[in-house]
């Protein structure tokens, strides 16, 4: 009997082994390919975190390179103003223009502004001693000077900080050479403090971690928004791309900083124009933090959930698949699947193949402003929940994909969407299809208003005069020179129309408003401009500062005599409208320059032409109009007006 029971049951076992061990290899395998798979969707997710943080720290790198240029031509624009005024001997014009330099920048930015003979002796110097040590001091032994005394270097030289002998603090030196009859005479040269660069840049971001570094062309650092203090005389190492390749504009690259050993993803840009480089870097640990706690959060559910299913698997094949246990396993994997839903970082809307929603998450209602149960979605039509979303809310469900819009593999990822109430979602549309069978629809939206605010910002910076809120120079020499050719003016064997014309504006006299009225009335009274210019001007028009008080006019479409009737008209109302400042009223007029945009197009010539015309009105008297004559080659005064 014994023998009976023991052979049976191992007979028993044996039955059940071979039942339960190809099931449990079948599912090894399958969990196998689910932890691969998985991982691959992971690994992914992490790829396209990586690719975000890059592109969003390359658009940001680019918009400091354009707002960078900016603010160096503006102080080479003012230098070399200096260099022209003392050159004149205009003592009182050189001293004028020292004062606005040192008061339109916060305290502390422009340092020293001086000039050496051809022997790097100092001449001159805003802080007043030209003594070091009881000796008169020198600069010979300076780059900023032997680079222009030796002839190696022409233009604008932009120098490594150097500490000051006379301001004793490290400055960095934006210096031009000075010329007598053609011979070489000497230098001038801007002192600015690295610390205003490094402002500048600590406005950019809220994260005390990411950093911004301004670069000369060897690699040495100018500005750092972080440790500034222990960057000034070193350099970053020389493997670096933008050393290695000159020739490339921009890039990216991912290291851990030397000076606070943080990791982080850099994208670097070129500085248009000049031998500058800015270097922007993300914290890695900051920018995927919120993705590696999705990603753990997942792993944690599928671990836990693998484990379940393999106990609960050994558990059914142990008791020969009992349907019960089947049934209590699919129970658990649909609360798996709520729960990975419900925790998702984002708004979750799946779609069957009708277009009516089956599944939907609470976070989803909070984005659409939808005061309902996420649950009770799945009850109703397309249609009948397009009727409980507030209006305009699910306009982007029936849009079709924009051009712009990145399909990989039937989904369409990173569509941008403006809400009613203002905020910007960023929506991922993915086809869920299998056999050729289309079974519906998975959108997953997230909101990047915060981003998007940053981002225009940063653009607004980049782009407009911060005073009078125009278009910046930069801004505006970009839109010069990327001018479409059929607004052009062109030869006499074409249509002699359309033409874009360029007006070039000065406020008259202004150096007496300032002393007069001060210049916060000074400033008040450009805006005042600014403001005549916008009202004054048509939709397609586009006006601009090129600094102090000069402004320009950009008018497509527009004959000769069209733009002297705006300007004329311009002219006018500032004339007859005062200014209303803090100190009263201020009453002001402009003289105008314009000129004639030919093709193929030449904006240097057109503004030298736009030039010689204002410098013409400024002779004639001031407070009229002239223009640049095609015909006659010269500047002429204007005698029409409406």
């Amino acid at each position: 009997m014994f023998r009976y029971r023991f052979a049976t049951e191992r007979l028993s076992l044996q039955r059940s082994l071979t039942m339960i061990v190809p099931g449990l290899l079948v599912l090894v395998a399958c969990f196998a390919i689910y932890v691969t798979m998985l991982m691959r969707g992971i690994d992914e997710q992490r790829i396209r975190v990586e690719h975000d943080t890059y592109l969003r720290a390359a658009q940001m790198s680019n918009l400091l390179a354009q707002q960078m240029e900016a603010l160096v031509s503006g102080l080479d624009y003012a230098l070399k103003d200096l260099a022209n005024s003392y050159q004149a001997g205009n003592k009182l014009g050189f001293e004028e223009g020292v004062a606005t330099m040192q008061n339109t920048f916060p305290e502390g930015t422009i340092t020293q502004i001086s000039i050496a003979d051809a022997r790097g002796t100092l001449l001159y110097s805003s802080l007043g001693s030209l003594r070091n040590d009881g000796q008169v001091a020198s600069i010979r032994d300076r780059r900023h000077f032997t680079v222009h005394a030796t002839g190696t270097f022409h233009g604008l030289y932009i120098s490594d900080p150097v500490f000051g002998r006379l301001s004793r603090q490290y400055t960095i030196q934006f210096s031009r050479a000075l010329y007598r009859d053609f011979e070489f005479a000497g230098v001038i040269v801007l002192s600015v403090s690295p610390r205003y660069l490094s402002s500048l840049f600590h406005k950019v971001f809220d994260n005390s971690s990411d950093v911004v570094m301004l670069l000369n062309q060897d690699g040495y650092y100018l500005a750092r928004s972080l440790d500034e203090d222990q960057a000034i005389g070193k350099h970053v190492p020389t493997s670096r791309t933008f050393l290695q390749d000159p020739g490339k504009t921009h890039g990216t690259y991912e290291t851990t900083a030397a000076l606070d050993d943080i990791e982080r993803y850099y994208a670097w840009s070129r500085v248009a124009s000049y031998p500058l480089i800015i270097s922007l870097g993300l914290d890695k640990a900051q920018a995927t933090t919120e993705s590696e706690h999705a990603i753990t959060r997942i792993l944690t559910n599928n671990t836990i959930g693998g484990i379940l299913i393999l106990i609960a698997s050994l558990w059914i094949s142990y008791l020969l698949l009992q349907r019960e246990k089947s049934v209590a396993m699919l129970t658990d994997t649909a609360r798996r699947q709520s729960a990975i839903i419900n925790h998702f970082p984002g708004g979750v809307l799946v779609e069957d193949q009708d277009g009516n929603p089956i599944v939907a998450n609470q976070t989803l209602c909070r984005l659409l402003a939808l005061d309902i149960n996420p649950d009770s979605l799945t009850a109703h039509t397309r249609e009948a929940f397009r009727e409980r979303a507030p209006q305009g809310m699910l306009d982007w469900i029936d849009q079709p994909l924009p051009p712009t819009a990145q399909d990989i593999d039937g989904a369409a990822l990173g569509l941008e969407y403006e809400l009613p109430d203002g905020r910007t979602l960023e929506i991922d549309r993915i086809g869920l299809d299998a056999q050729a069978q289309h079974l519906g629809t998975l959108w997953l939206l997230k909101d990047i208003t915060e981003r998007k605010l940053r981002e225009r910002k940063l653009e607004t910076l980049a782009t407009r005069d911060s005073l009078t809120g125009l278009t910046n120079r930069g801004a505006f020499m970009n839109a010069l020179a990327h001018l479409p050719t059929h607004h052009l003016l062109h030869g006499p064997d074409r249509q002699p129309t359309p033409a874009a014309m360029l007006v070039m504006i000065d406020i008259d006299h202004f150096k007496r408003v300032n002393d007069t009225y001060g210049h916060h009335a000074g400033d008040q009274a450009l805006s005042h401009l600014a403001d005549i210019l916008r009202v004054s001007l048509r939709a397609h028009d586009l006006a601009g500062r090129l600094g102090g008080e000069e402004f320009v006019l950009l008018l497509p479409d527009t004959s000769l005599a069209q733009s002297i009737d705006i300007a004329e008209r311009i002219r006018l109302a500032i004339a007859e409208q005062p200014a209303h400042t803090d100190a009263g009223e201020v009453s002001f007029t402009a003289s105008f320059g314009i000129a004639t945009l030919s093709s193929p197009p030449n904006p240097e010539t057109c503004l030298e032409q736009a030039d010689s015309a204002l410098y013409l009105a400024k002779r004639s008297g001031r407070n009229c109009v002239c223009y640049w004559s095609q015909d006659s080659g010269k500047p002429v005064q204007s005698t029409s007006a409406t």
